[in-house]
């Protein structure tokens, strides 16, 4: 569920930056989603070594582990 929820986040984002959503509304999803991006660039770069080695557990490709990061975080294996 929480997945689904963070998808659908993501798509109002990314509906945001292309202009169909007005501001304020509209600023405050952008500026959230390039908040969050930086974080989760951050986070990946801090425990790369758990996320590719949780990753590959599971079959996962590095490419994946990294946009599944960037998509929901440490989200990505607890749920």
């Amino acid at each position: 569920m929480i997945k689904k929820i963070i998808l659908i986040f993501w798509v109002l984002c990314m509906v945001a930056a292309l202009g169909f959503i007005p501001n304020p509304a509209g600023l405050v999803l952008k500026t959230v989603a390039v908040m969050l991006l930086l974080i989760h660039s951050i986070e990946f770069i801090v425990f790369e070594k758990t996320i590719k080695s949780k990753a590959m557990s599971v079959g996962d490709g590095p490419s994946k582990s990294f946009l599944m990061t960037m998509l929901y975080g440490l989200f990505y294996f607890k749920f």
